[in-house]
């Protein structure tokens, strides 16, 4: 670890600290308009993480299903996460939303995306090992989070999910993103990448390239959408829902 790196670690603490109590805030906000919203509190020694947990009304859960909000986003977010969170308990997936991740001071590219991997890996980890989640466990992220967590199972996250579906994946750092692009379709889980006209441009800049790898991989674990005409009204959303449902049962879960 760099002398740099380090000089940071005083900072970044202190930022970490004060974006739980702002996501904690957000959470009691929501809760205040929502009365009925079942939150729930992980604790570590260092970190605390605020989640909506929502079960099933069936009485045979599928699964679970994890849902990781980009920047900005929250489990009410217009964006198809709030389509999500009304749906997909009705259709037997026990559900729980993390909130946005903590915003990072500014630093080169290489420390921003260490520091976000290192971010996503402990909220991940907490969630694993206190939510008593009931398998098989899918991720749904979004944006740069989806990105985030890709990179990380093509490392050592431990604990990985059974399945992933990524909405508009991208990095804030274009050549970081291109980088990350060789990965995508060459994945050892069910995968389904979902791209729109209305993602971030870097997403939409690089679809060729995604599509040719889709290709050139023939991986059967991968599967990529991109919809030119999407847009974020109710029908859409729910098409998207059901996609995602239709995919999930496919593949077996």
């Amino acid at each position: 670890m760099g002398k740099r790196y380090q000089s940071l670690i005083p900072t970044i603490i202190l930022y970490l600290a004060t974006f739980q109590a702002l996501a904690q805030t957000a959470w009691l906000d929501l809760q205040r308009q929502n009365p009925d919203l079942q939150l729930q509190t992980f604790e570590s020694a260092n970190l605390t993480v605020t989640v909506l947990n929502t079960q099933t009304v069936t009485a045979a859960p599928r699964g679970t299903v994890i849902i990781l909000p980009d920047q900005q986003q929250h489990a009410f977010s217009p964006h198809l996460i709030n389509t999500l969170r009304l749906h997909l308990p009705n259709a037997g997936w026990n559900l729980i939303i993390l909130p946005a991740p903590d915003t990072l001071p500014d630093q080169a590219a290489e420390q921003r995306l260490q520091l976000q991997k290192t971010q996503l890996s402990q909220r991940w980890q907490l969630i694993q090992q206190q939510g008593n989640l009931r398998p098989p466990v899918i991720a749904i992220a979004q944006g740069e989070v989806a990105a985030v967590l890709r990179a990380l199972l093509s490392e050592d996250l431990t604990n990985q999910p059974a399945a992933m579906i990524s909405l508009g994946a991208y990095l804030s750092d274009y050549e970081q993103h291109k980088q990350t692009l060789s990965e995508y379709a060459s994945v050892s889980m069910p995968f389904l990448e979902l791209i729109t006209a209305h993602d971030h441009p870097y997403a939409m800049a690089t679809i060729e390239q995604r599509i040719s790898l889709a290709i050139q991989t023939n991986n059967p674990l991968y599967r990529q959408r991109f919809f030119a005409d999407a847009h974020h009204n109710a029908s859409m959303q729910q098409w998207f829902t059901n996609e995602i449902l239709g995919w999930l049962k496919t593949n077996g879960f």
